[in-house]
């Protein structure tokens, strides 16, 4: 069973290495470019006889949450404005086909215990990648394929809530962004009206798991994890249909034995001009049992500024000779203005019954507790 669970470093530490890194990649010469037009880590056109290339990228959604009883995810009945999601990237190409990369980030969770084991400044990415035509790869700390939004958590004005399914991305456990590894693609040409993107990864990752009776959090490591994702562009515009497989050897406590977990998932997207549909369903085989989870989500762009959105999603545990047992229950619906395309302010309200991300609980003591929480959100990117 997003969102982030790569290993971090200090504030301090962080914060030193943004100044180191501007400073080396300011020392190499050419031309310093500060990037407007898109958050994603996407290489500008170059002219190589001009040398290196630096662009940033920059987003930062800030939140004030509230709860109507119990604790989720950090979210309390006295509210919290100590929520917030922060990325600093920057992107050195060093030629047409050669680029480095590295994004810092902030987190801030509210009363979550996740916090404990969480620093102010994470390394998120610090990668190399070189492409051959239609093919590439990555190595270092990458952005691991996965899903719709995996690789643009971070960008809220890209989202249509604060965060994605917390189910299916795991926010605060769970999941992975990154994986310290490398990534392979290749984009296919099936004809005019087709193609397939393909992603091969390998590495090792940071496992965040919860403790269900005193809801601290626990970082362990997940090895030897191999993954493959796909992704089919269709004739019509706009609709893509992905899926994708990951196994990792996962080690849950010191006295357990390391067992193998595996993880399926399939994704339909369809962005259109008036609408948007998203669906995604992920099967988490534990070895002993399985994990279901999935949401759907629509959105309706009322005009060119204004957009509503509405979700549900859930997630059960299924067990051997055992009925399927729902763990979380969560619709959402929302309304998202954007001033411009860099700035988009969100305000949006969930009802949730189940007690798996509620933290001030235990999540298997209690049956069904149903809780309200809302969030008010400023996006932005550069």
């Amino acid at each position: 069973m997003h969102q982030h669970y790569e290993s971090r470093v200090s504030g301090s530490w962080g914060i030193r290495s943004i100044s180191l890194v501007l400073v080396l990649l300011a020392s190499l010469g050419g031309s310093v470019l500060i990037a407007q037009e898109s958050p994603a880590a996407e290489a500008p056109e170059q002219d190589e006889s001009k040398g290196l290339k630096i662009t940033f990228h920059g987003y930062l959604t800030q939140a004030y949450a509230q709860s109507d009883g119990h604790q989720f995810l950090g979210i309390t009945e006295d509210g919290t404005a100590d929520y917030r999601t922060a990325a600093l990237q920057i992107r050195a190409d060093i030629s047409k086909d050669d680029a480095f990369i590295v994004q810092f980030s902030h987190e801030r969770f509210g009363a979550s215990q996740l916090q404990n084991i969480k620093d102010d400044v994470g390394l998120d990415w610090i990668f190399y990648e070189r492409r051959f035509g239609d093919s590439s790869i990555k190595v270092g700390r990458v952005q691991i394929p996965f899903g719709i939004y995996n690789e643009v958590r971070d960008v809220g004005t890209l989202l249509p809530f604060y965060r994605p399914s917390h189910n299916y991305y795991g926010e605060a456990a769970f999941s992975s962004e990154t994986v310290d590894g490398a990534v392979l693609s290749h984009a296919f040409k099936l004809g005019e009206s087709w193609g397939l993107d393909a992603d091969l990864h390998y590495g090792n990752w940071k496992f965040v798991t919860k403790n269900f009776l005193t809801n601290a959090y626990t970082a362990l490591d997940a090895n030897d994890s191999l993954g493959v994702e796909l992704w089919l562009d269709t004739p019509v515009s706009g609709l893509r249909i992905g899926t994708g497989a990951m196994r990792f050897d996962l080690k849950t406590s010191a006295a357990a034995p390391e067992r193998r977990w595996k993880v399926y998932h399939v994704s339909l997207a369809g962005d259109f001009d008036r609408f948007a549909v998203h669906a995604e369903y992920k099967d988490v085989d534990l070895v002993t049992s399985h994990a279901l989870t999935g949401y759907a989500h629509l959105g309706v762009n009322l005009t060119e500024k204004l957009t509503v959105n509405a979700q549900q999603e859930r997630l059960y545990l299924k067990s051997p000779n055992l009925a399927r047992r729902k763990l979380d229950d969560d619709r959402a619906a929302g309304i998202n203005y954007a001033f411009n395309p860099t700035l988009v302010l969100k305000a949006e309200h969930h009802w949730n019954e189940g007690s798996f991300w509620l933290e001030d609980v235990g999540a298997f003591n209690i049956v069904g507790p149903k809780t309200k929480y809302w969030l008010l959100s400023l996006s932005t990117s550069f």
